[in-house]
């Protein structure tokens, strides 16, 4: 059974739901020097990664909505941002001990539309 995490950013939070969708843990971490977005969600990632780790699944499936960093992780540019070099390599190091891991984009938007 996968275990899903959604990544926000801001405060390098995640949340997790099991296969059924049912939330089943969440984590929240705050930096206070770091203002960089795409910084911010590669530490969202790997603070979900250890979530999952720490909960004991061994399949997870990491939905975020930064497209620069879910193509990172999987492999698809090969120009990797120097700002997430780091954090993208430990990511990558800490999801090897799952049996399955796919990182795929998620992408929630409210349309507002305003009458005038």
């Amino acid at each position: 059974m996968p275990f899903v995490i959604t990544v926000g950013r801001l405060m390098c939070c995640s949340s997790s739901k099991d296969n059924s969708g049912q939330p089943c843990g969440w984590s929240c971490k705050r930096y206070q020097a770091i203002t960089d977005a795409l910084t911010l969600e590669g530490l969202a990632c790997r603070e979900a990664i250890l979530l999952a780790t720490a909960k004991g699944f061994d399949k997870i499936i990491l939905e975020g909505d930064c497209q620069v960093l879910i193509n990172t992780l999987n492999k698809c540019i090969a120009f990797l941002p120097m700002e997430i070099q780091d954090t993208v390599k430990d990511v990558l190091v800490l999801s090897i001990q799952f049996t399955k891991v796919s990182f795929s984009l998620f992408v929630e938007r409210v349309t507002l539309l305003l009458m005038i």
